[in-house]
């Protein structure tokens, strides 16, 4: 049987079987080649049609693809690959590119062995020879994500080594044979161009196509690949948004949605004059607490974006960086903002965190200062000494306060009953 056959009767052992119901939907969105050059599979994206594309390599499905269904692990294999953002991942995190492909590569092995023994959801699919890579230690850690396969390879990266040929790479771990891979996730910037967006899409089919599976066929599919890609799928509102609604929330402060007093704020900064106020409108002020210890850790692009969005309705934004003391404060506004960006989230400090320097500060510069103040984000990862002195201050019951948070500690209620976690 030549590679083009294997190819063509998998996927339509994809299209026609109940069980892949859900890849059978999503088979059509790819372009799947072949070239007679070494590797196994790779993906990447054609840039003229924006389409996902999967590349399997002659030599390799001759000699080690012996079935059908071994045919349909590896697309299945690719497929998830592309959904879970693969493609992207590796470059945004600046992550060793061959560590990550490894990593990536054992999270998906081991759903779909799982999926495919005797009592799986994918059962009769067969599992490739044993050249695939696992790793043998993470086998049956339950949970495992992507991040936390990486961050193990790279913890024992010196008992890792590599062994290439013919398009290939042997890999092993203290000199021991553990499986042969390709790269199938592109190194080249360009051949991954617009995969966040093909993710984004094929997730948004993935949960069109659950959807309807769980209403016609109740309880049917299970499986681990299933529910990871229903997780994965989830539609979920970004933290930058959630923030930004906020923000901009934060400004409505009056019952009455009609008055002028309500929306001077958002018109502010278009130049617009309210009609018979002839006093000039003060925008307030928001104060962003960034905690510099070392230990907080946010998306920067995100966060920069958010503060350019927020000039349009506050008249400066306040920057106070801290650890266990203040060490900086900047006042940005639209037009020293580029210069003040690089400083934003410079680290001054390792280790510990107090918020009480930053409470006092914000104390004084309210009630005797009397600056007008719009909205506090504390930007936290809620190590700190945040509870103790809370009800030390009088500040947070006359400016709304907002907690941005990168870690999963419980927030207390009385600091912030809907923090938001990034």
């Amino acid at each position: 049987m030549t590679a083009e056959e294997k190819i063509h009767l998998a996927v339509l052992k994809i299209l026609n079987r109940s069980s892949l119901k859900l890849f059978g939907c999503l088979i059509y969105k790819f372009e799947l080649i072949i070239l007679d050059e070494p590797g196994t599979a790779m993906c990447s994206i054609n840039q003229q049609t924006k389409k996902p594309v999967i590349t399997f390599f002659r030599k390799f499905i001759d000699k080690e693809i012996e079935n059908v269904e071994g045919m349909i692990y590896l697309i299945l294999h690719e497929i998830i690959h592309f959904v879970d953002g693969h493609l992207n991942k590796c470059r945004i995190d600046n992550k060793d590119p061959r560590i990550f492909n490894l990593a990536a590569d054992h999270i998906i092995n081991t759903m779909l062995d799982n999926d495919c023994s005797n009592l799986g959801a994918l059962k009769g699919i067969i599992i490739p020879p044993s050249n695939r890579f696992i790793i043998p230690e993470l086998i049956n850690t339950p949970n495992l994500t992507l991040m936390e396969a990486y961050e193990y390879l790279m913890n024992n990266i010196k008992r890792i080594s590599f062994e290439e040929f013919d398009g290939m790479v042997n890999v092993y771990i203290d000199n021991e044979y553990k499986g042969k891979i390709s790269l199938d996730l592109p190194e080249k910037g360009s051949e991954a161009e617009g995969s966040e967006e093909l993710s984004t899409e094929l997730k948004s089919e993935i949960r069109a196509i659950i959807n309807n599976i769980i209403k016609q066929q109740k309880g049917a599919h299970s499986g681990k690949i299933f529910e990871f890609l229903k997780n994965i799928s989830k539609l979920e509102i970004s933290w930058d948004i959630l923030l930004e609604n906020v923000i901009q929330t934060s400004l409505i402060k009056s019952n009455n949605n009609r008055s002028w007093k309500n929306i001077k704020k958002k018109i502010r900064h278009l130049g617009i004059k309210i009609p018979n106020n002839s006093k000039e409108v003060i925008m307030d002020n928001l104060y962003i607490i960034i905690d510099t210890s070392g230990s907080m850790s946010i998306d920067q692009g995100k966060f920069v974006n958010l503060i350019i969005q927020s000039i349009n309705f506050f008249k400066h934004i306040v920057i106070i960086q801290h650890d266990v003391k203040i060490q900086n404060i900047l006042n940005v506004d639209r037009e020293n903002f580029e210069y003040y960006k690089e400083e934003i989230f410079k680290i001054y400090g390792r280790g510990g965190t107090s918020h009480l320097p930053v409470f006092k500060y914000i104390e004084n510069m309210f009630f005797e200062e009397e600056e007008k103040i719009g909205l506090i984000i504390l930007a936290t990862d809620y190590e700190s000494d945040i509870d103790i002195y809370w009800n030390n201050f009088e500040f947070h019951k006359f400016i709304p306060v907002k907690v941005l948070c990168n870690s999963k500690k419980k927030i207390s209620k009385m600091v912030d009953p809907k923090p938001i976690y990034c």
